[in-house]
């Protein structure tokens, strides 16, 4: 008689855990391609960000601090994450109600400038205005 044995697991074994726990990439998909695509570095920093069960509103692609970057709006907070090599820069807002939130376009660019008392933090070279239209209606209606 042959003792029970588990198999070996493939590399193309498929995970026990959800695909898209965070809803993040409905999230993305909201963004256009080059947009989309800028996004996918930072997106996955700020994804480390993210408590179990937090799920993604409103992603933004623009640059933050000098590098490519993300703006998330959950249904918890704000996540701001960019794609330092190395070591990314990752900035939460927990308390939305006392962010002041300032948006312009120049240039078919938006710029985003949020004051959180005593910090000011600034998204830049944002692509998708209409989506920076929308992540700044939410944060002001929260």
């Amino acid at each position: 008689m042959v003792p029970d044995v588990e198999p070996t697991p493939t590399a193309d074994a498929t995970s026990p855990t959800p695909a898209d726990p965070h809803n993040m990439g409905a999230a993305l998909g909201q963004l256009l391609g080059g947009s989309r695509r800028a996004a996918k570095l930072p997106s996955m920093a700020a994804l480390a960000a993210l408590d179990e069960g937090e799920q993604v509103e409103v992603v933004l692609a623009g640059r933050f601090r000098g590098h490519e970057a993300v703006a998330i709006l959950t249904d918890r907070r704000l996540v701001l994450a960019n794609a330092r090599e190395w070591d990314p820069e990752i900035v939460t807002v927990e308390n939305l109600s006392g962010l002041e939130v300032e948006g312009w376009v120049e240039r078919r660019a938006a710029t985003i400038r949020l004051t959180d008392g005593t910090m000011v933090h600034v998204m830049d070279r944002i692509n998708d205005t209409s989506v920076a239209e929308t992540l700044t209606a939410s944060l002001r209606a929260r």
